[in-house]
């Protein structure tokens, strides 16, 4: 995190961030970015329903 504000908000346009963000607590972070968020694996799949996050799955068929 301590790169955050130089890597995610000034540098990046999408951000892939992993759905572990919810357990750790450091989803809220990630939020209310003004750019693209996409959340990626199976914890995060009933929260991402529930708060309409957007999500993807590579693994899905």
């Amino acid at each position: 995190m301590k790169d955050f504000e130089q890597v995610v908000v000034k540098w990046a346009d999408l951000v892939l961030c992993t759905g572990s963000t919810i357990c750790n607590g450091s989803i809220v972070n990630f939020l209310n970015l003004d750019k693209e968020v996409l959340f990626f694996g199976t914890t995060l799949a009933g929260a991402a329903q529930m708060l309409s996050l957007k999500r993807v799955c590579f693994y899905s068929s």
